[in-house]
């Protein structure tokens, strides 16, 4: 699908009705890995990504969230041709929802 900082992203379909996007890194970003796992796990928010679990295998770490059917948070923001589709107002009330 795309890179996400310095990780490739997968698009991956576990059965027809069920899709997941798998996030590939490796141990140099140990730390940034447990953050993400630490943090995601806990938080469960309508705007916000679900994480549905991680794997270590050897060198590799993976995570699996739920797909975002509509592009990545930068496409929302920004839009695909650096346009977005979010106005002010809504960014603002999702940010302020979410800071809750």
């Amino acid at each position: 699908m795309g890179e996400s900082g310095s990780r490739l992203v997968y698009r991956a379909s576990l059965d027809e009705h069920f899709k997941a996007a798998v996030k590939k890194g490796d141990s140099s970003a140990d730390r940034e890995f447990e953050n993400e796992v630490s943090w995601l796990s806990k938080i469960r928010h309508q705007n916000i990504i679900k994480l549905l679990g991680y794997c270590i295998h050897g060198e590799s770490r993976f995570l699996v969230y739920e797909m975002m059917e509509n592009g990545s948070l930068e496409t929302q923001l920004h839009g695909p041709n650096h346009g977005s589709s979010l106005n002010w107002h809504l960014r603002l009330r999702i940010a302020v929802d979410v800071a809750k």
